[in-house]
């Protein structure tokens, strides 16, 4: 008996053993595969912008921006020289302010501005203005109405307006309730946007609503290719299209950015762990005739699982979804940097439902009130079914802002840019070959 008991004994120690150095093979194993993975993360992914990996460099953009805003201000007085000398003689001739048909434009565009209190060096409002002008065709003048809506009083405070109200027009927004300048600024921004939007919709010749927010850069012949993005279109949504993205934002480039992508992303970990478990198993079977050092185990393929889902995060959906020009119906969240609106029934009910929830707020005591974009965001998940969201590709405007008007948010850790917009590198300036053809 004693002799048996020191058999078993003997055969546990060397049980445990065997299990402790498989689950130390496991675990080197494990630690070999996660650290050649991120390496080719890292080396394979540190150059894209959709990287966990890549650097931002604050201070490029700034330059950037500041020399963006040089090339701005010179364009807005090359354009008004033109104008003065030679635009007055052309086939249709040009005059003070443009873009400001307001009888019958096909796309009414509306810029709500409000002063910064910090990076009014920056002049985004300029930039914006400058752009918008100096990249659409003469010839196509007279089919946009472009109206900037101030919303910062008193109004000669906000003195980049100075610069633009000769080019373009510039109103002062009106508040019928007083009480909203007394309250928090993210009611007052859902205000602004239902007024502006509220605006354009009488007019009746409008088609399409153009909703800027003031630091949103617009690209190239930027008229055009929203005409082009209208008739892309698919044609099951030619006749009920609500909305048209033109910015998406990184934030809503990842794993992150809906309910399918993250199961994309669980879906690929999981793929990729098999295929490599399999080939793990194979090597051990033919280099050391036993493949059960790591077979079968629970454990070790969560863990591969788990490195293949850091490794898919870091390198970003971009780099493996590429996706071709065109228009898509998806829901990426919201945002209002640059929203085309298809001046509608869907778009009437959009405003009421603003100005219902602006007038629950004022009713009531209570102070919590979504931004204009969560309660955009919140309209659209009410009528997932009937509101019809499109977004283009590749986006045809840019985010510029690295300073908010918002207090709460005033300076950003690095500005909330699109990765998809093509003229990231083209300058602001005035093209008289461009406008001359």
């Amino acid at each position: 008996n004693t002799r048996i008991s020191r058999n078993k004994k003997k055969q546990q120690k060397e049980i445990f053993f065997l299990f402790s150095m498989k689950s130390q093979l496991q675990l080197t194993i494990l630690v070999l595969v996660g650290l050649f993975i991120f390496n080719v993360a890292f080396f394979s992914s540190r150059n894209n912008s959709f990287s966990i990996f890549y650097k931002f460099d604050p201070e490029a953009l700034e330059t950037q921006a500041l020399q963006r805003r040089d090339q701005a201000l010179q364009a807005l007085k090359d354009l008004e020289l033109w104008i003065e000398t030679e635009g007055k003689n052309q086939k249709t001739p040009l005059k003070f302010p443009l873009l400001s048909n307001t009888i019958s434009p096909e796309i009414c565009v509306g810029i709500s501005t409000y002063l910064r209190t910090s990076g009014r060096d920056q002049l985004y409002l300029s930039q914006v203005v400058a752009a918008l002008l100096t990249r659409i065709h003469p010839l196509n003048h007279s089919s946009v109405y472009l109206h900037v809506f101030n919303s910062y009083l008193p109004p000669e405070y906000h003195t980049e307006l100075d610069r633009i109200k000769k080019f373009v027009t510039v109103s002062n927004i009106n508040y019928s309730d007083i009480r909203i300048l007394e309250f928090p600024e993210i009611l007052k921004q859902s205000f602004d946007y239902a007024y502006v939007l509220k605006f354009f919709s009488k007019i009746t010749t409008c088609k399409s609503i153009l909703m800027l927010e003031d630091d949103a850069l617009s690209s190239t012949r930027w008229y055009e290719k929203i005409q082009k993005s209208i008739q892309s279109i698919p044609e099951k949504y030619k006749q009920k299209w609500s909305t048209l993205k033109l910015f998406v934002p990184r934030d809503f480039s990842s794993w992150e950015d809906s309910a399918s992508s993250f199961g994309l992303l669980i879906l690929f970990s999981i793929i990729s762990s098999s295929i490599t478990y399999l080939i793990l198993c194979v090597f051990f079977k033919f280099r050391f005739n036993d493949h059960r050092l790591i077979f079968p185990s629970f454990k070790f393929f969560s863990g591969l699982v788990l490195i293949y889902v850091i490794f898919f995060i870091c390198i970003g959906k971009q780099n493996i979804f590429h996706r071709t020009s065109g228009i898509y119906r998806e829901h990426l969240g919201w945002s209002t940097t640059a929203v085309l609106y298809s001046n509608s029934e869907d778009l009437k009910a959009l405003i009421d439902f603003l100005e219902m929830k602006i007038d629950d707020f004022l009713r009531s005591d209570d102070l919590s009130i979504l931004p204009v974009d969560l309660l955009i965001n919140d309209f659209v998940n009410r009528r997932h079914m009937s509101w019809v969201e499109l977004v283009v590709v590749p986006d045809l405007f840019q985010h510029i802002g690295w300073c908010s008007s918002m207090s709460h948010r005033r300076k950003r850790r690095m500005p909330i840019f699109s990765m998809n917009f093509p003229d990231d590198d083209v300058p602001i300036l005035f093209d008289l070959v461009y406008y001359n053809s």
